[in-house]
């Protein structure tokens, strides 16, 4: 394995966006490039993966995700040949994961707890099954309670058209917000592995099945 994709909001949504990487001329996502369907003449699979997947993080929704392109053999590294979005990274080395990270269970890594309003801050609504629809700011400081969906709304309104927030800044206390970061956050405060959130943003492309891995390139949430 050379490079992996990280920063999915979910397992859901990384599954989507492999199947569509090993499934071009499926995708209707990547319907507007018709020369993806196929390996070019003498292009090894690698380069095919990496041109396909060039293209991929220009294509909505995927290029509104606050994703991380990882090259874990310099060996392979390039540049690529389209400019990716400006909130994405590009990055080398291996993965770190620390003790606290290994560890299972426990509250290891989990934020300390949130004094909840009762109400969101902008709707003025009560917030009904909070464990699926609140969220809140990172600034632990910050009592900031939103319907996720207020909230997401909120982030947008310079953005008319799109439906997935990259992050804006947070109407209590003015803190830059990262989408992926409150989703991750609430995970979190719940204590609840990712395979088992359903309730983010719905980016079905093609069906919600694994696949297996291609020359050495892998999606990861």
């Amino acid at each position: 394995m050379v490079m992996i994709v990280h920063g999915f909001p979910n397992n859901i949504v990384a599954l989507q966006f492999e199947w569509a990487w090993q499934q071009p001329s499926l995708s209707t996502r990547l319907k507007m490039y018709p020369e993806l369907k196929r390996k070019a003449p003498r292009e090894t699979h690698f380069d095919y993966n990496f041109r396909i997947l060039s293209r991929m993080l220009g294509v909505g929704p995927w290029n509104r995700l606050p994703l991380t392109v990882r090259w874990l053999e310099p060996d392979y590294e390039r540049a690529f040949d389209v400019l990716l979005p400006a909130h994405m990274e590009i990055v080398s080395g291996k993965v770190s994961i620390s003790a606290s990270q290994r560890k299972r269970g426990g509250d290891a890594g989990r934020p300390p707890p949130v004094a909840w309003a009762a109400e969101c801050h902008l709707c003025m609504e009560r917030i009904e099954q909070p464990e699926r629809s609140r969220l809140g700011c990172t600034n632990p400081t910050c009592r900031l309670t939103c319907h996720m969906m207020c909230l997401a709304n909120y982030l947008l309104t310079d953005e008319p058209g799109h439906y997935i927030p990259r992050g804006g800044e947070c109407p209590l206390c003015e803190t830059r917000l990262s989408w992926a970061a409150l989703l991750q956050r609430k995970r979190l405060l719940l204590g609840v592995a990712e395979e088992l959130q359903d309730e983010d943003e719905d980016l079905s492309d093609g069906p919600d099945v694994d696949s297996d891995e291609e020359d050495g390139i892998q999606t990861s949430d």
